[in-house]
């Protein structure tokens, strides 16, 4: 049924009918007051966006500036570590070859002094000279390596405690 018909069996209707239009105008009126305002708000929060992002390229670049200040102990922090950690593979390298040859004099020793071979008497006194020697050195780089593994202990946490 259209609206005519409706009119022509109840023309009281026709009142409802022109109150319905001009609500309909007011209403169209308000919804695009509305999507005004969206628009206004949607470029806002676009702006910001960008501003936002604007200020965290600035801040991230002023942050890195800040950390290079730190560059030069990180690189010092970094080359002591380097040098203790040479330091440490030559004293345990030399430790192995002083316990190796400490090992290798006690192997002639005993020999000699079981009686296998007659060697010289000057010989035998020498290889205890050295194997006394050893003897010796062996604490002092045991003390030399804990030392440096010491040192390579604080090393490495400055620099942890230097990481960005």
């Amino acid at each position: 049924m259209s609206s005519e018909e409706v009119l022509q069996r109840d023309p009281a209707f026709a009142e409802a009918l022109r109150q319905r239009t001009a609500l309909s105008g007011e209403i169209a009126q308000l919804e695009l007051v509305l999507r005004a305002e969206q628009n206004t708000v949607l470029q806002e929060i676009q702006q910001r966006r960008a501003a936002l992002r604007a200020k965290e390229r600035a801040t991230q670049e002023q942050i890195q500036a800040l950390e290079q200040r730190l560059d030069p102990t990180r690189q010092l922090v970094h080359a002591k570590l380097r040098e203790t950690d040479d330091a440490v593979r030559r004293i345990t390298a030399t430790l192995q070859s002083v316990r190796r040859t400490r090992e290798t004099l006690d192997r002639l020793i005993q020999h000699q002094q079981g009686g296998a071979t007659a060697a010289p008497t000057a010989d035998l006194q020498a290889w205890k000279t050295q194997r006394a020697t050893m003897d010796q050195q062996i604490p002092v780089l045991d003390a030399q390596l804990a030392a440096l593994r010491r040192q390579r202990a604080l090393y490495q946490t400055e620099r942890r405690l230097l990481r960005r």
